[in-house]
């Protein structure tokens, strides 16, 4: 299984049609039919379905297509990284949760665009197992992860910002009167969770019992989505503060839990793996900030 081929493949997925993605590619239709088949054969499974005029991926094509976005784009980070040493530019790859702590580092990116702008920013939003994953799988060259997280395998900055939990509720609702939220005030009130495993310890910390016994109706990993539930009055939502400005977007209102629930966040790189230079760079440049 070649690189180009990988690459093929992904304009084929893309196109949805194997003539527009012979046409983008540059060669024959049935050249790229026949390596598309080749493909199939060689993995031993039916990557997408033929019809008249569009292909669709079967579960096997859509596996192989988000891998082979994955393999195609390492490829090309590694020959960033290796051709890239004399003059600083290359790619960053740099993954995030939503968290207010992205602020020194986007006070370093703009640093980094400004004396180097050879070097092109990528950011990744996702979980914090998402993150660990690309950062294990050598995606990323940073994460933002949340405590609680296994710092063993990371060299680390601790982030000078604190993140508070807390509620983001319709301002009909009956806590919205208050100015902090309790354990015994949520008892049974539909609510929304992040979907993020690692946030149900904390959670469960403060509620003083196993999360499942709150009345769970949905989870989510975007706040803005969420949040336009909380606005239909669908139910409350556990979250971060600062991530959506309750006072100026209508039907928002946002109340601390008590006693307070925080989360430190930390700026990480793996241990043992080699920082490109532009990751070098910019590292000097977050922690300089970080330090002023």
């Amino acid at each position: 299984m070649e690189l180009q081929t990988l690459k093929n493949f992904i304009v084929i997925a893309e196109s949805g049609n194997i003539t527009k993605a012979a046409q983008v590619l540059h060669i024959s239709q049935p050249a790229l039919s026949r390596q598309l088949s080749a493909l199939e054969a060689e993995l031993g499974v039916t990557l997408a379905q033929r019809g008249s005029r569009h292909i669709n991926l079967t579960a096997h094509g859509t596996y192989l297509l988000q891998r082979a976005q994955e393999i195609v784009t390492m490829a090309d980070k590694t020959k960033s990284d290796l051709t890239n040493q004399q003059v600083i530019s290359g790619d960053l790859y740099i993954g995030c949760g939503e968290t207010q702590a992205l602020k020194p580092v986007a006070q370093a990116l703009k640093v980094m665009t400004v004396q180097y702008p050879q070097v092109h920013i990528h950011l990744f939003s996702g979980s914090g197992d998402e993150l660990r994953y690309k950062m294990k799988s050598g995606f990323l060259d940073f994460a933002l992860l949340l405590d609680p997280t296994n710092m063993q395998e990371y060299n680390f900055i601790v982030l000078p910002y604190v993140d508070t939990w807390g509620i983001l509720m319709h301002p009909t609702n009956q806590l919205a009167t208050q100015q902090v939220i309790t354990p015994k005030d949520v008892d049974g009130i539909p609510a929304i969770f992040p979907r993020q495993p690692y946030t149900f310890g904390q959670l469960e910390n403060w509620f003083g019992h196993d999360i499942a016994s709150q009345n769970i109706i949905g989870t989510y990993n975007l706040l803005f989505n969420a949040a336009m539930l909380v606005q239909a009055d669908v139910g409350i939502v556990y979250c971060l503060d600062h991530l959506i400005n309750a006072i100026d977007i209508p039907n928002l209102v946002f109340r601390p839990l008590a006693p307070q629930l925080t989360t430190k966040i930390n700026f990480v790189w793996r241990k043992n793996r080699p920082l490109s230079s532009a990751a070098e760079v910019f590292l000097k440049v977050l922690q300089k900030i970080i330090s002023a």
